[in-house]
């Protein structure tokens, strides 16, 4: 049986708590931490759209089938939440067990084969939408959807089986994906730092490869994962380099022919509610205004910079800008 847990500091009414969590990992947001939630990510995608990003919204579910080309099987087959149906045969069985009382649970022998998942991650729909393609440049694609996970235990907005992550993505070659992945890293870490949010940066394993796959050894020259720790243990946010892994599994290529390089950067909303509403005591307002007061100073600064709403990177000086450009002689490479 599930029982659920209600965190009521800082609600607007004594009978709306900020969020309902219960112990098989699924949560209620309240009016207030909604709004919150709604607003990071509403600042989140304005980033996406200065990239700029393509905003796109991909299937619920995904096939067994295509998550078995990326090695998701075997890697982590202990996290997938599978979907499938009541077999024919049994159908009317289970109608008529309901009946006669509560169905809380179907057994597995009941059930339909399971071709569909339900996504642990975001941006694993991206790689496979760009199956086949050729890029002429890089792509840069941003998408937020509903993840879900198996996990040993759950733990309020900290560890969810249903969760929010927002994904910004970039995919051509190596060196666009590199600074796309520096310029997040930076970009995240001033923001964390306008909302007085202490976030440490930790290397982590990178979790697109095994444990004992020849790539892992490449982890010493460029990290593939860094994650924004909160509070010591809790990732709220992480910047991924991906390598070709998902250019050659989904033949995506860039313009010279090469296998595309990716990389992403993600963003675990509910764990960044947990993360400012523990900043601010568990206060959602006091949050939402040290929000807005950090986005404004962000906007503020970006201004001074020179950098207007449709750029992520400063405009050159008024020296590098009049400075004349070297001419490449005839004949010569670019």
């Amino acid at each position: 049986m599930c029982t659920e847990h209600d965190c009521g500091h800082g609600q607007a009414a004594a009978d709306t708590p900020l969020y309902r969590a219960a112990e098989d990992g699924l949560v209620t947001l309240g009016p207030d931490v909604t709004e919150l939630m709604t607003a990071l990510d509403d600042h989140i995608r304005s980033w996406a759209r200065r990239v700029p990003a393509r905003p796109m919204i991909y299937p619920p579910l995904m096939r067994a089938a295509d998550l078995d080309t990326l090695d998701f099987f075997h890697n982590f087959p202990h996290l997938g939440v599978m979907t499938a149906g009541i077999a024919e045969p049994h159908q009317a069985a289970v109608a008529e067990e309901a009946k006669a009382g509560p169905v809380g649970v179907i057994a597995g022998d009941r059930l339909t084969d399971a071709t569909h998942l339900l996504p642990t991650a975001a941006c694993y729909n991206i790689y496979l939408d760009l199956r086949g393609s050729r890029l002429d440049g890089p792509r840069f694609t941003t998408t937020i959807g509903r993840c879900f996970r198996r996990e040993t235990h759950y733990d309020g907005l900290r560890r969810l089986m249903g969760f929010s992550m927002r994904e910004i993505v970039c995919v051509g070659p190596q060196d666009a994906v590199k600074a796309h992945l520096k310029t997040f890293r930076s970009k995240i870490r001033a923001f964390a730092d306008r909302l007085d949010l202490p976030l440490e940066i930790e290397a982590a394993t990178d979790p697109f490869f095994s444990a004992d796959a020849a790539r892992t050894a490449m982890q010493k020259l460029f990290p593939v994962k860094e994650e924004f720790v909160y509070g010591g243990s809790l990732a709220i946010a992480s910047v991924n380099f991906h390598r070709n892994f998902f250019g050659e599994r989904c033949d995506i290529r860039t313009a010279d022919g090469e296998h595309a390089f990716s990389g992403c950067v993600a963003f675990g909303l509910e764990r960044w509610m947990h993360a400012l509403l523990d900043q601010h005591g568990g206060d959602a307002r006091r949050a939402r205004a040290a929000l807005e007061v950090a986005i404004a100073d962000e906007a503020a600064e970006d201004a001074a910079l020179g950098l207007d709403a449709g750029s992520m990177v400063s405009p050159p000086s008024a020296d590098v800008a009049q400075a004349p450009r070297k001419r490449t002689p005839a004949g010569a490479e670019a």
